[in-house]
């Protein structure tokens, strides 16, 4: 008896505990009909629960017994739930901490919030497959936190949250297949976070939404139904990005008119039927980049006439339909690149004329593209400057302030006959790179670049000669010239004193002298000069003492002596005179001193004897298949031998000493 005494008491101790604390400092779990159908008994004079509400049971359907309750200050949660239809029992509730409707399988309509004002936190619907409309929210005006209704298969409708005015963060409505009607948000003026419109495929239209003026965050409208997007026609400042992908009934952005300031960056992306764009007319600045890629209709671009700065890169690629770029008459910064590649049907870029600070620019395969002219006042690229894969591109008129480029500078396969722009570039600080331009003979403005930091390569053009490189002095990595086929004359590069690592003369079948090149002192690596069919008279580097490596002299068919290298006095490694068959003697480098490595004499079928050298300090000597050779007495008496000797199959060669 006296047991029973003491639970008793404890149990009225409990009651009482619970009723004066009204539904107590802790979450509540509800798992069963039964348990809201006594909830009143479990939790007497409960109305206002301070922590967490769980409603989540499959055998639960209605709310009735909850009738009586105002207040949720942490989050009340309906989830997993497969017969409740309504929730009709929740109509007093008057504020809550967050609201999360989850996997409720059956149910059909929110009419049980007719009575709430307030959520400090969070809305969520999601995964609701039966749920049509957000109805019943008719007194909802603010929600400090998010939005987010996602995966609900059968709604078609959220007018029913209509009347908020205020929401501090995001607005994300996603992967609602039925979705047609956002309804009328007349008291939305601002976005604390992004605004989300994802995978809604019947989304037909966002007229909904013309009073917002801010967004603090993303706005992104991607695979909706919508054709023509005029809304947020009072809409002034984006915090974040603008991305608009995907959508393939879109036609014509024409809304957007009132953006002054974008924080982040705009993205127009894969909207297959897109032929116009309409926005952006008052656009200021953009912190970011603007992309705008693969929108395959496309025949125009917005006027950015009020737009003056962009933070990041312009991007521009696969829209083929659009056969002119004229749209940036007032930009002064762009911080990152042009970038503008595969417009199939793009023949024009022009403007940009007060434009003066630019990253990089990069234009490439662009298949039909005639004309480039502007950026008259852009004094530095920062990056790359790139006209790749152009094979149309006859004119560049421009770029006339230009006078650095700080990292590489390409012209390929382009349709140029002149490189007749960039008269005042003096400093390129990567590599020049000048090749396969199949109509290019001249090289006429580049005549101010006295540095290239890196590698200088001008290959299989059809250059008559390189006259406008005629300040370079400097050249901090190799110099290439190949391939050229129709060059004369070097004369262009008459001031280049250094070379710091390789230079490569090779395969240019129309020149003759090598002149031209006449105050080079040194390279700092490796000199080849090979494959020039019709090079005769090899006097060009009459100024050049040092070759830090090796020295290749090969494949030159028409060349006789060696006149011009009176001044070499070192080569660092090997030295290779081979398959010049019409070289007959090696006159003019009898003031080489030392060849550190192996001097290599072959397949040179007219030379007849070796009598040129001078006291020349060799590490090792090869002499093979040298056909006319008959003696090599003038090595022997001339040289000092540091290494091994070979010599064989010189089939006239009797005299060895």
């Amino acid at each position: 008896m006296k047991k029973i005494y003491i639970l008793v008491s404890v149990f009225f101790l409990s009651i009482g505990i619970i009723s004066g604390q009204n539904c107590g400092k802790f979450s509540i779990h509800i798992f069963s009909q039964s348990e809201i159908d006594n909830f009143r008994i479990f939790h007497p004079g409960c109305v206002d629960i301070e922590e967490d509400l769980v409603i989540d049971g499959g055998d639960i359907k209605n709310l009735d017994s909850l009738s009586h309750l105002k207040t949720i200050k942490g989050s009340l949660i309906i989830e997993y739930t497969s017969l409740l239809k309504s929730i009709d029992g929740l109509n007093k509730l008057d504020s809550i901490g967050s609201l999360i409707i989850e996997r409720n399988r059956a149910l059909e309509n929110l009419n049980g919030f007719k009575n709430l004002k307030y959520i400090e936190n969070n809305l969520s619907v999601l995964d609701n497959r039966n749920l049509e409309k957000l109805d019943g929210f008719d007194l909802l005006d603010s929600i400090n936190g998010e939005i987010n209704i996602d995966s609900n298969d059968s709604l078609t409708d959220i007018s029913g949250i209509n009347n908020i005015n205020h929401l501090g963060k995001d607005f994300l409505i996603k992967n609602c297949k039925s979705l047609v009607n956002l309804g009328d948000f007349k008291k939305f003026t601002s976005i604390g976070g992004n605004l989300e419109f994802i995978d809604n495929p019947k989304l037909a239209d966002l007229k909904g939404l013309n009073h917002i003026d801010t967004i603090n965050g993303d706005l992104e409208i991607k695979n909706t139904s919508i054709d023509t997007i005029n809304g947020f026609v009072n809409l002034n400042f984006l915090g974040g990005t603008l991305k608009i992908s995907e959508n393939s009934n879109l036609e014509v952005i024409n809304g957007l008119n009132h953006i002054k300031k974008i924080k982040s960056d705009i993205f127009i992306n894969k909207n297959k039927n897109l032929s116009n764009l309409n926005s952006f007319q008052n656009l200021e600045s953009i912190s970011g980049s603007i992309k705008i890629e693969s929108n395959s209709k496309l025949t125009n671009l917005p006027k950015f006439d009020s737009l003056k700065y962009i933070g990041g890169d312009f991007r521009f690629l696969s829209n083929n339909s659009v056969n002119k770029i004229n749209s940036f008459n007032n930009i002064k910064n762009i911080n990152g690149d042009i970038y503008i590649h595969f417009n199939n049907k793009l023949t024009k870029i022009v403007g940009f004329n007060k434009l003066v600070n630019l990253g990089g620019f990069d234009i490439a395969h662009n298949e039909l593209l005639e004309e480039i002219s502007g950026f008259n006042r852009v004094d530095t690229i920062k990056e790359s400057f790139v006209l790749s894969n152009n094979q149309e591109l006859k004119t560049v008129i421009g770029f006339n302030d230009l006078s650095i480029v700080q990292d590489d500078f390409l012209i390929y396969k382009t349709a140029l006959p002149d490189i007749d722009f960039g008269k005042n570039i003096k400093k390129v600080g990567g590599d020049l790179t000048i090749k396969s331009n199949r109509k290019l003979y001249r090289i006429s403005k580049l005549n101010n670049i006295d540095s290239i930091r890196n590698n200088l390569s001008i290959n299989y053009n059809t250059i008559d000669d390189i006259a406008g490189l005629q300040n370079l002095k400097f050249i901090g990595n190799d110099l290439e010239i190949k391939g050229n086929d129709a060059l004369k004359t070097i004369n262009g590069l008459n001031k280049l004193e250094t070379i710091n690592n390789d230079f490569y003369f090779s395969y240019n079948d129309g020149l003759i002298n090598f002149k031209g090149i006449n105050n080079l002192r040194s390279i700092g690596n490796k000199l080849e000069i090979a494959g020039n069919d019709s090079l005769e008279i090899f006097d060009g580097l009459n100024k050049l003492e040092t070759i830090n490596k090796d020295f290749y002299l090969e494949n030159n068919d028409a060349l006789k002596d060696l006149t011009g290298l009176k001044k070499l006095k070192f080569i660092g490694n090997n030295f290779k005179i081979g398959n010049n068959k019409s070289l007959t003697g090696l006159n003019s480098i009898n003031s080489l001193e030392t060849v550190k490595g192996v001097l290599i004499i072959n397949n040179n079928n007219s030379l007849t004897n070796l009598n040129d050298f001078k006291n020349t300090i060799v590490g090792g000597i090869s002499i093979s298949t040298n056909d006319n050779i008959t003696d090599i007495q003038g090595l022997n008496k001339n040289t000092n031998l540091t290494g091994s000797i070979s010599i064989n199959n010189n089939d006239k060669l009797i005299n060895l000493v």
